[in-house]
């Protein structure tokens, strides 16, 4: 058993209390094993789903910000092939609309 991360020099006298710690020390080793790297930014359970919803939002609208910004301290003569700022957010608009819905909105229980 590998427990990296423990003092066993300021551990509590109380053998109980001590190894409780102990236990609790294993047990989220061995959890962030089982979550990897994509499960450590992600977060596991059910937060997973509205991280991903979060980092969604968040990406579109850093992207749509950058996008108008760029589009609107170009040169107008070099953006011929480049879609309107209106019609990009016409297109990241309703992603982020989905997403809040999900983050949002209500969820039915099965109470029966």
């Amino acid at each position: 058993m590998s427990l990296q991360g423990i003092d066993f020099n300021n551990l509590p006298i109380d053998p109980e209390t001590s190894q409780k710690i102990i236990d609790k020390t294993f047990e989220n080793q061995n959890k962030d094993k089982e979550l990897g790297k994509l499960g450590k930014f992600f977060g596991c359970g059910d937060s997973v789903k509205m991280n991903i919803a979060g980092l969604t939002i968040f990406i579109l609208l850093i992207a749509g910000i950058g996008y108008t910004i760029a589009i609107f301290f170009s040169d107008p003569g070099t953006n011929k092939n480049l879609i309107g700022i209106v019609d990009f957010w016409g297109i990241i608009t309703p992603i982020i609309t989905l997403a809040l819905g999900y983050i949002f909105g209500k969820s039915k229980s099965n109470t029966e």
